[in-house]
């Protein structure tokens, strides 16, 4: 079985069938849909979209809506609430993740008991850039989630793709931080050697490797690719896991760790 934390409903033709198809001939029991709103990806649909796609779909899909950080208004998320969505997508934020003038929204969320999903790291650029865009990935690192999982403890944080290419910060703040995990989607894994990933997890750390991401249950499965890519995809997060020596891990990583935090906050 399989829990997806993280992919998005893409604008090209027979998107409906071709993820239909794959997470049928993958055992998905569940998927994470977010919107992204605006027209800066326009390869990705909304959350109007996302959320009709919920109401056809209600038993496998969950759906995420976009807010965009410095331009959405609080009230925004009572709108979502009432829409059905159970999580939020962050993504290029007008300032850093953990600005203060963010924490009202952070603790709505947190109040009304909505899991967050931040990318975290590069971010890619629009198919067609025809204009400036005030879009910075530094204000997505890692470390911004600490100061936010400090603030508000009660909120689950998911960090997208592992901080890419801030792999050991995220790897150190999901270690530190008992509500924040990170999930390995789009080129995590294939950006370095497995062996740099053996090392920051801190596999075969006689002294330090209980504490370990991997021993917390910090990471788990998230796609966030196009969905004929998803069966390729899946194969080698299962081989990575093995080269890492990690492979009682990998049950954990593709579904029991997203299965305990959609059950803690009643989802499941």
């Amino acid at each position: 079985m399989i829990i997806d934390i993280h992919s998005h409903l893409y604008n090209i033709k027979n998107f409906e069938k071709d993820l239909i198809d794959i997470v049928k001939k993958l055992n998905y029991e569940k998927i994470v849909i977010s919107g992204i709103e605006g027209n800066y990806w326009e390869y990705i649909l909304g959350n109007e979209d996302v959320i009709r796609f919920y109401k056809k779909y209600p038993s496998l899909v969950i759906p995420f809506a976009h807010f965009r950080l410095g331009i959405d208004r609080k009230e925004k998320i009572d709108e979502f609430l009432k829409s059905g969505f159970k999580g939020i997508k962050f993504i290029s934020p007008l300032k850093n993740y953990d600005d203060e003038n963010y924490f009202e929204i952070y603790e709505k969320i947190e109040k009304e008991n909505l899991i967050s999903l931040f990318h975290t790291g590069i971010v890619s650029r629009r198919t067609a850039e025809t204009k400036k865009e005030n879009v910075s990935s530094s204000r997505m690192r890692p470390i911004f989630l600490e100061t936010i999982s400090r603030n508000f403890p009660n909120l689950i944080i998911i960090g997208a793709h592992l901080g890419y290419p801030w792999y050991e910060e995220a790897v150190e703040v999901a270690r530190v931080n008992p509500n924040i995990y990170f999930d390995l989607s789009g080129p995590s894994i294939y950006s370095r050697d497995y062996k740099f990933f053996k090392e920051i997890f801190w596999i075969k750390n006689k002294r330090l490797g209980e504490n370990s991401i991997i021993k917390k249950e910090k990471i788990l499965f998230g796609s966030d690719i196009y969905y004929e890519k998803i069966p390729d995809y899946t194969n080698h997060l299962k081989s990575f896991f093995k080269k890492i020596d990690c492979k009682e891990y990998i049950e954990k990583f593709f579904y029991d760790i997203a299965y305990k935090i959609f059950k803690k906050k009643g989802i499941l």
